[in-house]
């Protein structure tokens, strides 16, 4: 009986330790996500130099110093694809954001707009309902507002 009734509680114990270890993962490498978005070649990355008035801004958005001197990212077209690791709650997590410039909607084009944001690698122990459609959805269409720091929709 004491043998049996062990057997039942290991799997369940194992799982239970392992919850938190689940969440994390690469859900999507970051060449997949590039394939995803060019699905043609994947085009040469290129970089943005931060020159300090750009600094200044990131530093507006961010709320802190952005620590890099540059930003990678993927362009073809009128679309760009930027890849970002940024501080969860306390670990970093990978997203992979695509912008669409001049985009028409009925008969209005606006400028740029989010097309797409997937979370590439996620390192938190809990929270990692965020890659999924429902929360990254929400970004989707939104674009920053004139002042150069808030979405122009709720999010």
């Amino acid at each position: 009986m004491y043998r049996i009734s062990i057997f039942y509680l290991f799997p369940l114990l194992a799982a239970l330790l392992s919850s938190s270890a689940l969440a994390r993962g690469v859900y999507l490498t970051p060449e997949a996500f590039l394939q995803q978005t060019f699905s043609a070649a994947i085009p040469q990355v290129q970089s943005f130099w931060l020159k300090t008035p750009d600094r200044q801004r990131a530093k507006d958005i961010f709320n802190r110093d952005y620590r890099g001197l540059r930003i990678r990212y993927w362009s073809y077209g009128n679309k760009s694809a930027w890849i970002f690791d940024e501080i969860g709650k306390t670990r970093p997590i990978t997203i992979g954001v695509v912008i669409v410039d001049n985009q028409t909607t009925g008969n209005k084009t606006t400028g740029n707009r989010i097309d797409s944001v997937s979370i590439l690698e996620f390192r938190e122990s809990r929270g990692d309902e965020v890659r999924y459609p429902f929360f990254t959805g929400q970004f989707v269409g939104l674009a920053l507002q004139q002042n150069g720091t808030d979405l122009d929709g709720a999010v």
